[in-house]
């Protein structure tokens, strides 16, 4: 390999890394309210530290799933803000809104199982050069509530326990 290649490759690879901004992995841990049985809590912030792309992976722990609920807020100025390009929890995409330059993503009554994985991906301080020190910050909240049963399954557990009912009375 020539010098002349070996500085493109490594040009090529300093150029890559400085494009995104970090991309993290988090585990969430999501708190139960005692006042309601099923239901699960969490909320989180994050800031970017550098301009630029990212794509950021959190892990919900603690549930077994449910109703889950949803919504994501940018925090901060023109020069530190974040702009979301996709917001999705298993495969599930939210509804993604800029009100005056303010980025929201939310998503509400969605039947999930466990694992909850959800997804943001976005820009940070989309006005920087990728790669420029920034303070770019997003949050967010989440609710699970327990599966609660369709009458279709009380009117099978009905009929089950009819059938058993049936077998034990011709029994005696």
């Amino acid at each position: 390999m020539n010098l002349k290649t070996l500085f493109c490759a490594s040009a090529l690879a300093l150029c890559a890394a400085a494009s995104h901004a970090d991309d993290l992995t988090l585990n969430v841990m999501l708190v139960a309210n005692p006042a309601i049985p099923g239901s699960y809590s969490a909320g989180w912030g994050v800031t970017h530290m550098e301009a630029g792309a990212f794509t950021d992976t959190y892990n919900f722990l603690g549930s077994a799933g449910g109703v889950f609920d949803s919504s994501l807020v940018t925090l901060g100025f023109a020069s530190a803000d974040i702009d979301f390009t996709s917001v999705s929890v298993n495969g599930h995409a939210f509804n993604l809104t800029n009100v005056g330059g303010l980025d929201l993503a939310t998503l509400s009554g969605q039947l999930l199982s466990n694992p909850i994985v959800l997804t943001v991906m976005g820009i940070a301080a989309p006005l920087l050069t990728a790669g420029t020190p920034t303070a770019a910050s997003y949050a967010g909240t989440a609710n699970i509530a327990g599966a609660v049963p369709e009458p279709e399954s009380y009117a099978m557990l009905l009929a089950g326990l009819g059938a058993i009912g049936i077998v034990i009375r011709r029994r005696l």
